[in-house]
């Protein structure tokens, strides 16, 4: 008789970095390999999310090997990929885009969709997407921001160059001003601090007397940011 296994006892031989243990389980139920985290902090990660954030990359490649999902589209998650980015997991990130893009589905085969990359700063993989698909300016993350959003943000000025000589109607006004408003349109790498308010409460309701509470959205410390 064969012992049932838990569908969630892959994920402490993650934590371990036991490969062999994996192995076996997976051998004994190769389903294991779509096992996800039932805890809301984790976001309830798949097997390989979990393994790319906890900086596993021998267990990444056995779970992609195995079958693992290589580019989930979760509605409210995000891939591999960028949890190793997150992580500072270089190596693993160097594995999704450089060894195994053509597995990542939806991303035109470059490992990452074009909102994500923009986001990262990864100004290669967006003049791809660009070029492999133009209209691909126009794809949304699931927290409904466009491309364009995270760069101006974050003040990656190439990115949106690349942006505004692809598709000149992809320069949303509001994240345009976002950029604006806080680097008076110059990159972060000019020098520019940002606003200790920046990348935090921008939707927190806006302090009395707020210059630019029309639509009630305002960072906690910096008028600068209202929009």
């Amino acid at each position: 008789m064969i012992e049932p296994v838990s569908v969630q006892a892959i994920f402490p031989s993650i934590v371990k970095g036991d490969i062999d243990a994996i192995q076996r389980l997976l051998d004994g139920d190769a389903g294991l390999v779509h096992s996800r985290l039932p805890d809301p902090n984790f976001r309830y990660f798949t097997a390989l999310q979990f393994a790319a954030a906890k900086g596993q990359l021998a267990i990444c490649k056995l779970l992609v090997e195995r079958g693992a999902e290589v580019y989930p589209n979760p509605m409210n998650s995000y891939p591999p990929v960028i949890h190793a980015a997150w992580n500072g997991h270089q190596e693993i990130v160097d594995y999704f885009l450089r060894e195994i893009p053509e597995r990542a589905e939806g991303t035109n085969k470059l490992g990452v969709a074009i909102n994500l990359a923009a986001r990262q700063g990864w100004l290669d993989i967006v003049r791809k997407h660009i070029a492999a698909d133009p209209l691909s300016v126009h794809q949304r993350g699931w927290i409904g921001d466009t491309p364009l959003h995270w760069p101006a943000h974050e003040g990656f000025v190439e990115i949106l160059e690349a942006f505004r000589s692809a598709e000149p109607r992809s320069l949303g006004g509001r994240a345009l001003r976002f950029f604006v408003i806080i680097f008076g349109g110059k990159s972060r790498s000019s020098g520019i601090p940002r606003p200790a308010c920046a990348g935090r409460g921008f939707l927190s309701s806006p302090a009395p007397g707020c210059p630019r509470s029309r639509n009630r959205r305002r960072c906690p410390s910096d008028a600068r940011c209202c929009s």
